[in-house]
């Protein structure tokens, strides 16, 4: 399973719903033996306002900052 934050795994450990002792056993406690054995974290980029109307190429990444072939 993938996810980027630790309540895509289970809610048991969603930051939102629990307090920060009862996260914490998502390190050291039962779920422990699951990160890296099927259980992988990954960044998410783009994680934000990509999502609102608002949201274009232009705001996310400035032309200055894109790649450019040489």
């Amino acid at each position: 399973m993938v996810g980027d934050q630790a309540g895509d795994f289970t809610d048991l450990i969603d930051g939102s719903k629990r307090p920060l002792p009862d996260r914490r056993g998502a390190a050291d406690g039962a779920f422990a033996a699951l990160w890296g054995q099927g259980w992988f974290m990954l960044p998410n980029p783009v994680y934000g306002a990509w999502n609102t109307p608002e949201a274009t190429l232009d705001a996310a990444v400035p032309p200055v900052l894109r790649w450019q072939p040489k």
